[in-house]
């Protein structure tokens, strides 16, 4: 990651998770999640993000996010466009986005607007 307030043109936030990583709380729906039905650990072990667009609201004041992020996320072999918004808790940075994660072939109940799910990323601020 890297962040210039300044010079937008000189932002990136790149990065890759590992799916083996994914943590839901549930040990036992974390297991499920990695099987082939959902993200099929066994053939796609990352999940990608690639930043393309990047800006900063100047407002103090404003209470919307501090930094937007327009990227693309890899995701079982799918590639989609996404938009995080960002925001500064302490010393971090806070991402967020939601995502149809049947639009990367995570189908879990039918009807791609039954599949909306919000991912969130924190990182360390510098």
């Amino acid at each position: 990651m890297s962040l210039n307030e300044s010079n937008t043109s000189d932002s990136r936030i790149n990065g890759i998770a590992l799916v083996d990583n994914l943590s839901t709380g549930n040990p036992m729906r974390d297991k499920h999640l990695k099987t082939k039905t959902y993200f099929n650990l066994k053939e796609f072990t990352e999940i990608k993000f690639s930043s393309n667009d990047i800006h900063f609201n100047q407002d103090s004041n404003d209470t919307t996010a501090w930094i937007v992020c327009k990227g693309t996320l890899e995701l079982k072999g799918f590639k989609k466009e996404v938009v995080f918004k960002g925001f500064k808790s302490e010393n971090k940075l806070v991402l967020k986005s939601e995502i149809y994660v049947d639009d990367f072939g995570l189908s879990i109940k039918k009807g791609r607007e039954t599949s909306l799910v919000t991912i969130e990323i924190t990182t360390p601020l510098k």
